[in-house]
């Protein structure tokens, strides 16, 4: 018996489906261990022909970059899985690094306040994309390439185009410093980031409520899901997810400018499908998403020190994301075949 029916009163009271087994994840994400083995082969390459980068600092210092781009892919990863995109999450750090410089720069606010502003900032944005794709049921990449050049046409007003060197000893200390064994502030808030979502995807009804949004709308709808509800709560986490890496960034780099975001745009979405997210929703999750984030940052780190241009860079980085895709894609169809 099919897990969706039909009611004349939704109620949303109960599941949509039942709750997904540590059995049914393996089974499901087969295409995550993959992907680490991959990332871990990229890696036993980069250590191989890089001399001197065989040693746990440069793990932990991959694992650092890798933070920023992996928590911001978490929350893309999140809405991606209700079948839509959040193109402006570039906007959204630079918006939010901006805003916590500026306060830190002309304001005493303690540390705490301004980064909570900061958040509340990304949240309201997100809050934005939801109700703009839920309530005036605008596509998902209009409405959030749309919102991502309002915010940042504010960018380049507020900063006139010149960096802000605001900060904070508190934010230099949690993404720079050493906090044991190697591991960083950003490192530690990743790993609570991917807790969270594991959490939200794997123990929640509203994760239940996403995968079944993404994988097929209106049967979900039929069930008693809360559309509405739910597809906000996805931008509001992404443009959360974005503004901590817009502060990590701000305590990384001890400055804020116009293209702070823009490095990790269609990285963050790449993550999300190299980990083996589907693009059109409804399958995937966040550490499938952690560990494209990784190997996207490994594949970067190794082409920076053997001296490839950006160009180069940037057309190897997306000839991998197409082949994956059309792996996938291949897999899919061939999946189907058989059944």
């Amino acid at each position: 018996m099919s897990s969706v029916s039909v009611r004349s009163e939704p109620d949303v009271s109960e599941p949509v489906t039942s709750r997904p087994t540590w059995r049914d994840w393996i089974r499901v994400n087969q295409t995550t261990f993959g992907v680490f083995v991959v990332a871990a082969l990229v890696y036993v390459v980069t250590l191989a022909v890089v001399p001197g980068f065989i040693s746990l600092n440069h793990f932990f210092y991959t694992l650092q970059l890798a933070g920023f781009l992996g928590i911001v892919a978490t929350g893309e990863a999140i809405v991606i899985l209700t079948s839509g995109i959040d193109l402006s999450v570039a906007s959204v750090i630079t918006a939010v690094a901006v805003v916590v410089s500026t306060l830190f720069a002309e304001t005493s606010l303690p540390t705490g306040v301004a980064l909570a502003i900061g958040l509340g900032l990304g949240a309201g944005i997100g809050l934005v994309n939801g109700i703009g794709v839920t309530w005036f049921k605008i596509p998902p990449l209009v409405m959030t390439l749309a919102s991502g050049s309002v915010v940042g046409g504010i960018d380049l007003v507020e900063t006139q185009g010149s960096p802000n060197s605001g900060t904070s000893a508190t934010l230099d200390a949690i993404s720079n410093h050493n906090l044991g064994e190697g591991l960083t502030g950003t490192v530690i808030i990743w790993l609570v980031v991917i807790g969270f979502a594991l959490w939200l995807l794997m123990g929640t009804r509203m994760g239940r409520y996403i995968y079944a949004i993404g994988t097929n709308v209106r049967a979900a709808q039929l069930s008693g899901v809360p559309l509405r509800r739910v597809t906000v709560l996805a931008y509001v986490i992404s443009g959360i997810t974005a503004g901590i890496t817009g502060c990590l960034l701000l305590g990384y780099t001890g400055i804020s400018f116009l293209t702070m975001g823009d490095p990790y745009l269609l990285p963050a979405i790449a993550a999300v499908v190299l980990g083996g997210t589907s693009i059109l929703g409804g399958k995937g999750g966040a550490v499938g998403t952690a560990l494209g984030a990784f190997l996207l940052t490994a594949i970067e780190s190794l082409l920076t020190v053997e001296r490839v241009s950006q160009a180069s860079r940037e057309m190897l980085e997306g000839a991998i994301l197409l082949v994956v895709v059309v792996l996938y894609n291949y897999r899919s169809v061939f999946s189907s075949r058989r059944r």
